[in-house]
């Protein structure tokens, strides 16, 4: 097994070693290993869906003022971009609406029975930020839509705001993927963080 670096060998084991003794016994190996995982808890449970609400809110609020009924000479364009507007009314309302209750269950509940119930809901946990996600979907093509139909007649300017348009959803889906694979890859690092610990018990008897 390869030597770590003395100063790095003492940055481990003081990260882990609590009762400072240069040390790290399976007491603190235990609590080094729940602190690189996230448990749900009523503090986190409560903390997402409030900002999801929050932001729900505030998209579906976008998405209302930009509704406005076709006229009867509307072409098939406006008739799209009405609809992914009114997608966007319902799906943050409902994601605000769902975060709302989620938000009251968990404060009705004792802090010991927040953890258990949240691993038996994880579908429903997961319906705020799926709704969300279809709303800001929904409005962000319906505000590229609404940019080509009144930038008409102006051929750079369309394609200008097309190009912005579409480089932005795709930088938002980007994004995602980017933190799932961190997400994944932590993960993993997790799983693996038993034989670091067991290296740096080592280290820590060596010296």
């Amino acid at each position: 097994m390869p030597k770590m670096p003395k100063e790095a060998k003492n940055e481990a084991i003081k990260s882990f070693d609590l009762d400072g003794d240069s040390v790290v016994d399976e007491a603190e190996m235990m609590v080094g290993l729940a602190s690189l995982m996230a448990e749900p808890d009523r503090e986190r449970l409560c903390n997402d869906v409030l900002n999801t609400s929050v932001m729900a809110a505030l998209i579906g609020g976008f998405a209302l003022g930009n509704l406005s009924a076709p006229g009867e000479d509307a072409e098939r364009l406006d008739t799209y971009i009405y609809m992914l507007s009114y997608i966007t009314v319902h799906a943050c309302t409902c994601s605000a609406l769902t975060s709302a209750f989620i938000y009251a269950a968990v404060n009705q509940m004792e802090d010991d029975a927040v953890h258990e119930w949240a691993k038996t809901q994880k579908v429903l946990l997961m319906l705020p930020m799926m709704k969300f996600v279809c709303g800001c979907m929904a409005y962000m093509v319906s505000v590229i839509l609404g940019s080509w139909r009144d930038l008409d007649g102006g051929d750079m300017a369309q394609a200008i705001a097309l190009a912005v348009g579409v480089m932005s959803v795709s930088s938002v889906w980007v994004a995602f993927g980017i933190i799932q694979r961190s997400i994944i890859k932590s993960k993993a690092a997790v799983k693996k963080a038993p034989a670091k610990i067991s290296q740096v018990v080592a280290l820590g008897v060596d010296s």
